[in-house]
């Protein structure tokens, strides 16, 4: 890959909406989003919940190619 290359997909990825387009939500986070899976878990709601990724992506992770 070129530099040129390069630049233009880092420009392409740091558009918010070129990025929402490609997420199932159609949205792009916030770091509240982040904030508020931490402070569940740092509450009493997920006193049951062992072992378990929580993934906060708003569903990217199963559109891309791995």
């Amino acid at each position: 890959m070129r530099p040129a290359e390069l630049t233009t997909m880092a420009r392409l990825w740091l558009n918010r909406s070129h990025i929402a387009d490609r997420t199932p939500l159609r949205t792009v986070g916030a770091p509240e989003d982040i904030a508020h899976a931490i402070l569940y878990l740092a509450s009493g709601l997920s006193a049951f919940v062992t072992g378990a990724d929580i993934l906060v992506d708003g569903g990217l992770i199963s559109v891309i190619n791995l």
